[in-house]
């Protein structure tokens, strides 16, 4: 006698049903978690500080000063600043203050046309803070100086 179990009919159906079911369920969670990871692994970078670089342009006769946006600072690196053109060879200098004008411990640094800095500063030290950058002249010009460039409160 033949021990194999006889399968019936409708058995074999309901299998089939619970397998494709399975699948479907797998592609479903598989295209829904790729996704959220790659999304995840791209966010992380953003987690680590306002680095994205935004514009900023002045404008400034003499010894007149100009300020890049505030922007909220989330950590304790240094911001970031490039300038992409700073008109008449000039050079200015730049340094970071609070949302109010308040000091924040900043370095100073020196800016020309396509040259960039990591300017120092202790905003972070109690925690987020809004800040902005500063620029001024180095001289008092007999023209006056336009420049533009980006900026990050936090370099990474």
């Amino acid at each position: 006698m033949n021990s194999q179990r006889l399968v019936k009919p409708h058995q074999t159906d309901n299998r089939k049903r619970e397998r494709t079911t399975m699948n479907a369920l797998k592609r479903v969670l598989l295209g829904a978690f790729i996704p959220l990871l790659g999304m995840a692994c791209l966010a992380t970078p953003a987690f680590a500080g306002n680095a994205l670089s935004t514009s900023w342009s002045g404008y400034a006769k003499n010894w007149s000063t100009f300020d890049t946006p505030n922007r909220q600072k989330q950590n304790a690196s240094d911001s970031f600043v490039r300038a992409d053109n700073v008109s008449g060879n000039h050079t200015l200098r730049v340094w970071a203050l609070g949302y109010g004008n308040d000091d924040v411990g900043s370095g100073v640094r020196f800016l020309t046309s396509n040259t960039y800095a990591n300017v120092p500063n202790n905003a972070f030290k109690n925690g987020p803070k809004q800040i902005h950058l500063r620029m001024q002249n180095v001289e008092n010009y007999s023209s006056a100086t336009s420049a533009y460039g980006v900026w990050s409160p936090d370099s990474n």
